[in-house]
């Protein structure tokens, strides 16, 4: 499970939601006892209890047809979290089979009572093809862990950036006359050249990530090109909440997103970042950042830190979700 998943289970659990566990399916023929899982597993579920169920399950779409259908012909309302788009996230080259799929991904999102979308942009965007239940939005992902930030983070022309780096082709094309710096942290394959600037700082659990992340800001970007964004994982940013945005958040630390992103206005009503079109422009926008400034970001994200430690915006979306069901 990932740590987003996890921690949404960690803090519903304090809310006294009780976690049911399912394993991915290994072969193809345990699928035929999909309705015999679904009664073994969820036979405490009753009429009027709320399941949530975290969005895609990698179960498959008949167990997950099977499961709204079963559970809510006894009752339970079921709320789907939505993580991912997969078909939005990897796309089909054909544009046919492609609407195909996307078509499914909403006719499976229909069957749930209620919805929870990772943000406004994905909800109209939801809405705009063909979603008719019932949906409300997020806004950004919690993150849990237990560093105590005993200070802001210092002001200086730095990009972190975690994640897999081997995936992240952006880096790769980095122009060699930016000055900003660059500190890179996740699984790197050695063989290939970093940009002159970035400094590779290893691979760290989460934990012991958050006490690396002190200075400058985070990094939200993908796709194929640091230039622009290019390519599927590029244009995803239009739609989803990379987890990574909460990871620098979580730390105090203002973020660089691209201005398109379906986050960016999210932090700019926060006041927690700077939007920026290319990768090209860091030094100048960064440039632009007085102390007082970067200061008042940096303040910012201490206080959405606060909330995102608690689990404040699951929490919300859940209650807002379940006032919505009993009336």
């Amino acid at each position: 499970m990932s740590k987003a998943k996890e921690d949404v289970t960690f803090f519903l659990k304090q809310e006294q939601y009780l976690k049911i566990s399912l394993n991915i399916f290994r072969h193809r023929y345990e699928k035929i006892f999909t309705k015999h899982i679904i009664n073994s597993k969820f036979k405490d579920v009753k009429r009027n209890d709320v399941l949530v169920v975290q969005y895609p399950t990698y179960l498959g779409a008949y167990f997950e047809n099977n499961l709204n259908q079963i559970l809510q012909s006894r009752g339970v309302k079921i709320i789907g979290l939505i993580h991912d788009l997969d078909t939005l996230r990897y796309p089909l080259a054909d544009a046919t089979q492609q609407s195909i799929k996307f078509r499914n991904e909403i006719d499976r999102l229909n069957k749930y009572n209620i919805v929870i979308a990772s943000n406004d942009v994905m909800k109209d965007f939801l809405i705009a093809n063909g979603l008719t239940a019932e949906v409300i939005t997020l806004g950004i992902f919690d993150y849990r862990h237990n560093i105590d930030l005993k200070s802001y983070p210092k002001k200086s022309n730095v990009l972190n950036f975690a994640g897999n780096l081997n995936k992240s082709q952006f880096l790769y094309s980095f122009s060699e006359n930016i000055e900003t710096k660059l500190k890179l942290f996740g699984n790197y394959d050695h063989t290939r050249k970093l940009p002159v600037h970035a400094d590779y700082q290893g691979v760290f659990k989460p934990e012991e990530l958050i006490k690396e992340l002190n200075q400058g800001y985070g990094l939200v970007w993908d796709g194929l090109s640091a230039h622009r964004i290019e390519g599927p994982f590029g244009d995803y940013l239009r739609y989803n909440n990379p987890h990574k945005t909460s990871l620098y958040l979580s730390s105090g630390l203002p973020v660089v997103i691209w201005k398109e992103a379906a986050l960016a206005d999210f932090i700019k009503e926060n006041h927690v970042g700077i939007l920026i079109a290319s990768l090209d422009d860091v030094d100048k926008e960064l440039g632009k950042v007085s102390d007082a400034e970067y200061q008042i970001m940096a303040k910012n994200s201490y206080n959405i830190a606060l909330k995102l430690k608690k689990g404040f915006y699951i929490k919300s979306a859940v209650k807002d979700a379940v006032h919505l069901l009993e009336n």
